[in-house]
């Protein structure tokens, strides 16, 4: 993994967007019990991939409150969902950074008026921890480092407000989990992570699983990201079906929770309905789902039907679908490479097992993949 992809991974782990966007319009607006509703109410459009609608309500945001960032930010995080669900990354780069660019202006302003001013710092941060994201996505390394290394000296001062306001919880919480287990997944950069203060992976989950209950915004991307957590890290699927479950119920058109929620059912053997929805996201449109699709069909055939050449051939879809990809897909195409390492060995094909294992340890940030891929080089490389 580059530098490219440390800062990409680094950045997403320390603080989303999806979070500080929330957050900063819960402390600018904390006496606004209408506008509250209609971000809201925009939030769950959003994440139900009603984009038209979500943009409705977010612009009401930006008329009320015409010099602050909120409305910006809010429209990014939508315009980032869209990137996702549409596959339009080089489409839409554009629009997102100069969405970003606005908001930071004004919470600059925010910041030369009063320099402690929560809002202010709040708000530069997710500008410039999403301006980073932007420019490690460009392959813009440089760039990249330099808003890191500026949104990171504002993060030690979101702890502070973690006690007021229970969403400042979800920032810091991913802070504490992701800082911890970076390093865990990826040895090599455990030299780098003197310049960042030490977490606690346990508290970091209760964090986050306070803002999941108690959170008034950062509700969904709290229990999004313990979903992640719990498949990639923990490896506790029942845990993560906790998860993803309230999230395929309350928002039945987003194909992204859908495909969490099957990798779930998978992880718990609960094979039929695995079924049901790998076949909803296989009957999708969507370039992303048509990849998970193949790729759960792949673990299907491999894991419960017994039918290793139809698994080899989904697996091998999936990651030629991959190449098409705009956002990051690695998710994927780990599981897929190992899957063809397992099939490789069954058949005594030990060379093309050890390339897939390499190619999926080169990838995958899946703990229990590492582990499998590491094991097999290990023992027959």
């Amino acid at each position: 993994m580059n530098l490219r992809q440390l800062v990409f991974k680094i950045l997403i782990l320390l603080l989303s967007l999806h979070s500080t966007g929330n957050l900063y319009a819960q402390a600018t607006m904390l006496d606004d019990k209408e506008m509250q509703e209609v971000i809201s109410t925009g939030l769950d459009y959003m994440y139900n991939m009603e984009f038209n609608k979500a943009e409705s309500k977010f612009k009401r945001v930006g008329e009320k409150y015409p010099n602050h960032p909120a409305y910006e930010l809010l429209k990014y995080m939508s315009l980032t969902w869209e990137v996702l669900y549409n596959n339009s990354f080089k489409q839409k780069a554009p629009e997102g950074l100069a969405l970003l660019e606005s908001a930071l202006k004004k919470a600059d302003r925010m910041l030369k008026n009063n320099h402690n001013d929560a809002e202010g710092i709040f708000f530069t941060l997710a500008g410039r921890a999403s301006i980073a994201l932007y420019y490690s996505q460009t392959n813009e390394t440089v760039k990249s480092v330099n808003e890191a290394r500026k949104a990171y000296t504002l993060i030690k001062k979101a702890d502070q407000w973690k006690e007021k306001l229970i969403d400042f919880n979800f920032p810091v919480g991913l802070y504490n989990y992701y800082v911890e287990q970076y390093p865990e997944n990826h040895p090599v950069f455990k030299p780098f992570m003197f310049f960042f203060y030490k977490g606690n992976k346990l508290q970091g989950l209760k964090m986050l699983d306070n803002c999941r209950r108690n959170g008034i915004f950062s509700k969904t991307e709290s229990t999004n990201y313990l979903s992640h957590i719990y498949l990639r890290y923990e490896e506790n699927y029942i845990q993560a079906l906790r998860y993803t479950k309230p999230l395929i119920e309350k928002y039945p058109d987003n194909l992204y929770f859908k495909i969490n929620h099957c990798e779930a059912l998978i992880g718990n053997k609960q094979y039929k309905e695995a079924e049901f929805f790998a076949y909803q996201l296989y009957k999708s449109d969507k370039l992303l789902a048509q990849i998970a699709a193949f790729t759960y069909y792949g673990l299907l055939n491999e894991k419960h039907f017994n039918e290793p050449e139809k698994a080899k051939a989904f697996y091998l879809k999936a990651i030629a679908l991959a190449q098409k990809s705009e956002i990051p897909v690695q998710d994927f195409t780990g599981q897929c490479f190992a899957g063809l390492g397992r099939y490789y060995h069954s058949k005594g094909l030990k060379d093309k097992a050890i390339n897939a294992y390499e190619n999926c340890l080169e990838v995958t940030d899946y703990l229990s993949l590492q582990k499998e891929a590491s094991q097999y080089l290990d023992n027959y490389d």
